[in-house]
């Protein structure tokens, strides 16, 4: 006989996740030419609980969207609309976003050359000739093998740090293994799988399927080689 369960207590049977097994090629340059090998990567979506994850050579990838923050629709294609930044922002374990030491360096004698031309008044008085001279040589001279440290011994320097303004001035560029992971293995795994729901979510929900065409218009999705996939029983 079924006990009758406490007030406030709700028990519901969910249904089962779904596992991908891709079988995928990873490539890299080497000194005898570009070398290959077949890897595996482990996909699990939960469209009950909104969860997904990844485990794969290219590192580890998981979050849970409830049913609400992707707005009525299927956790398969709600994944199939997302663009990298927001993807990796939400899923990623490591920012996907990293210093970029040659940029900074451009970007800082630029802004040495435009504040040099703009200065007026007492700006100018303080920007002279030879002080953006120094700050130039600066970066010239001292050598730094990460963007990090070199801001850190700029702010440590009186002129740069009043130059600076406190401010920043790192730029950043994508995390390459990310964006690697990103075109060979995850939009390949999207067109060739989550496509297809995507397009089922489009049939049964006219007015949320033309936000999403309006996401995929904004970014747009490149047409993905075949891959093995299987769904694990």
């Amino acid at each position: 006989m079924t006990e009758a369960l406490p007030s406030g207590l709700q028990i519901r049977e969910l249904p089962a996740p779904k596992y991908y097994e891709v079988i995928y090629t990873q490539r890299f340059e080497h000194k005898e030419g570009i070398r290959s090998w077949n890897e595996r990567a482990l996909i699990m979506i939960d469209d009950a609980k909104g969860h997904f994850s990844v485990e794969s050579g290219y590192g580890n990838f998981s979050n849970v969207w409830g049913a609400a923050g992707r707005g009525g629709e299927t956790l398969h294609g709600f994944l199939y609309t997302c663009d990298f930044d927001y993807f990796m922002d939400k899923a990623s374990t490591k920012p996907h976003r990293i210093p970029d030491y040659d940029a900074t360096v451009l970007q800082l004698r630029k802004d040495l050359l435009q504040r040099r031309r703009e200065a007026a008044g007492w700006s100018r008085d303080w920007m002279t000739k030879e002080r953006a001279r120094n700050m130039w040589d600066d970066l010239e001279r001292l050598q730094w093998d990460h963007a990090d440290t070199m801001v850190r011994a700029l702010f440590e320097d009186s002129d740069w740090c009043q130059f600076l303004d406190y401010c920043d001035p790192t730029c950043t560029k994508e995390d390459p293994g990310l964006r690697r992971f990103w075109n060979e293995l995850w939009r390949p795994f999207a067109e060739n799988v989550l496509r297809h729901w995507y397009l089922i979510d489009k049939q049964r929900r006219p007015a949320r399927a033309s936000a999403a065409l309006q996401r995929e218009a904004r970014f747009p999705i490149p047409r993905c080689r075949a891959l093995s996939v299987e769904v694990a029983a």
